[in-house]
Formats: structure tokens, C-alpha cells, sequence
């Protein structure tokens, strides 16, 4: 009987072990399947926001050099909000768990940063240039700062990756909103550079120096 007995527990022993790798296996399938899901989820919304940037920074482009730097500003917040109304409506719909108001504050917060790290670049840009004459010295002015906002917006985009992929809900909202908020200022900087150029190029939006140029001629 006792043998019998000692046979019995290595039987379910065995049958223990099993199980415990066919759960871990069950487990870490599921874990995989939710990764991917998250990954196909944040692809298709990379792509929306990328293709509405691309849209919405060549039309800024194209007008900020015909009309004055306001325009640049103010198709800026056209973007922004734009892109912010895309994500918000694309997460509804395909319900992503995300407070829309926190959602809503972080695309304003956003917006602020972007506009104020535009307007101190474009500011030093102009003030350089009306001091300097020179296209040149003004761009070489700014570089260290544009690098620098690149850089950093690089570092929260692989952080909030990082975070996006994480199992707990409240980590994922966190990192959601970081990592979009990270696409939004890079887009920004990479064009804004371009455009200060042709803008300065064409004397478009520089009222002071075709005041002093009248006033020498």
C-alpha cells in the first residue's frame, strides 16, 4: 500500500510538472499575442499621425513662404490639434483605454511646448540674423538648440516604447500619451529648421530688417 502510494504521488508529481509548463507555456503565448496586439495598434496609429503630419506640415511649408512666420505659428497649432483629433477619435474607436481628457490636456501641454520651443528658436533665429546679415552664423546659432530638442524628443519616444509595451494599464496610458507626445515635437523640429531657412531666405516674416532697409534706402 505504501508503495503503491509513493507510486501514485510521482505519478501526479509528474503530472504537476506538466501542467505547470503547459501554463507557462498557455501563459507566455497569451503575453506574446497581447504584445502584438499592442504593437499592430501602435503601428496603425503611427502611420495616421505621420501620414496627417506629412499633410499638414507641407501645406505650413508652403504658406509660412509665401505669407509672414505667423502663418508658421499658426499652422503649427492646426497641426497639433489636428493630429490630436485624429488619435483622439482612432483610440475611441478602437478602444485603446484611454482617458480622453487626459488625452485632451497632454495635446494642449503639447501644444504649449512646441509653440514656445518654436517661437525661442525662430526669435534667436531672426535676432541673429538682424545683427549678423548673415544666413549662416544665425543657422549655426540655433543648431546646438534644435539638436538638442531633437535629441530629447528622441529619448521620450524609446522610453514611452518601452513603457507602451508594459502589462500594467496605467504604465501603457502613461506611455501612450509620452510616446506621441515625443512624435509631435520631433515632427515639429525637423521642418521647422527647413522652413526658418527659406523663410529667412525670402525675408518672409522679417518686418524689422525691411523697415531698416527702407530707412537706408
Amino acid at each position: 500500500m505504501r508503495s503503491q502510494m509513493i507510486q501514485f504521488k510521482n505519478v501526479m508529481r509528474n503530472y504537476n510538472k506538466t501542467f505547470n509548463v503547459d501554463a507557462v507555456i498557455l501563459g507566455y503565448g497569451a503575453h506574446l499575442h497581447d504584445i502584438d496586439q499592442r504593437i499592430n495598434s501602435f503601428l496603425a496609429n503611427f502611420i495616421l499621425c505621420v501620414c496627417a503630419a506629412s499633410f499638414l506640415i507641407t501645406i505650413a511649408f508652403l504658406l509660412s513662404i509665401v505669407n509672414s512666420t505667423a502663418l508658421l505659428i499658426y499652422f503649427s497649432l492646426v497641426f497639433l490639434f489636428s493630429t490630436s483629433i485624429i488619435k483622439l477619435v482612432y483610440c475611441v474607436i478602437e478602444f485603446q483605454n484611454i482617458n480622453p481628457f487626459l488625452f485632451i490636456f497632454n495635446s494642449v501641454m503639447s501644444m504649449i511646448l512646441v509653440t514656445s520651443s518654436m517661437s525661442v528658436i525662430l526669435l534667436k533665429l531672426r535676432t541673429q540674423f538682424l545683427q549678423n546679415r548673415n544666413i549662416k552664423l544665425a543657422l549655426a546659432s540655433v543648431l546646438d538648440q534644435i539638436y538638442s530638442q531633437i535629441q530629447t524628443n528622441f529619448m521620450i519616444v524609446v522610453s514611452s516604447w518601452l513603457l507602451f509595451l508594459s502589462d500594467v494599464e496605467i504604465v501603457n496610458q502613461f506611455g501612450y500619451i509620452l510616446f506621441f507626445n515625443g512624435i509631435i515635437m520631433t515632427l515639429f523640429v525637423v521642418p521647422f529648421g527647413f522652413v526658418s531657412l527659406f523663410c529667412l531666405y525670402s525675408h518672409i516674416g522679417l518686418w524689422p530688417y525691411k523697415k531698416l532697409v527702407a530707412l537706408g534706402e
